[in-house]
């Protein structure tokens, strides 16, 4: 079967009248789907297998938003995304709380450490420090490390690390482009 599963966005069902009410017009998920439709799959080396037998194959474009979304929500893993794209049938469910009392706010572990860190950032002699270490990668894994939730490996193998650091490259340079995205001041050809 060369036909694969792809996303019918103008689907519609009983309530609401079709998938593309559900999500916002700034929503990070149209980005992503802007930004994987306008990729020439075959040009990035992306083969389409072609089997006679079996289910339909999900499409390399599905899978890429599906994968680069999830990177972009803090979710690193497939039983990740699949628990995700289960539990959250709403796009906006982060915005509800099931407890009783309402949402709750949760302070880090580390709450006091950071607190001096920030103390003793304010010294002049650590501002200069700091300022000499901006231009490094440094502050990008951070980024990654604290924003994006990813703190370890969850493949094993030298190429499939390289194929998980692309994804997290992705999504973390995928995330300083929706703001641009967002403003208008940047479009992407389809």
């Amino acid at each position: 079967m060369t036909r694969a599963i792809r996303a019918d966005y103008s689907q519609t069902f009983l309530l609401p009248p079709s998938l593309e009410d559900r999500v916002g017009a700034d929503h990070p998920a149209r980005f992503i789907r802007d930004f994987v439709e306008s990729l020439d799959f075959r040009d990035l080396g992306f083969c389409t297998p072609s089997c006679d037998t079996g289910r339909l194959r999900y499409s390399n474009e599905l899978l890429e938003s599906a994968w680069l979304f999830g990177y972009v929500q803090k979710i690193h893993s497939s039983r990740g995304l699949e628990r995700a794209c289960r539990d959250n049938d709403c796009s906006v469910r982060w915005e509800c709380s099931p407890n009783k009392k309402g949402r709750t706010i949760l302070r880090g572990e580390h709450e006091k450490a950071v607190s001096r860190q920030r103390e003793k950032q304010k010294l002049v002699r650590q501002q200069e420090i700091i300022r000499s270490r901006k231009w490094i990668v440094e502050p990008i894994c951070g980024q990654i490390k604290e924003n994006m939730g990813f703190r370890r490996w969850t493949v094993r193998g030298m190429e499939n690390v390289r194929t998980q650091w692309s994804l997290i490259g992705t999504a973390f340079n995928l995330q300083k482009l929706y703001k641009h995205w967002l403003e208008g001041t940047l479009v992407l050809n389809r």
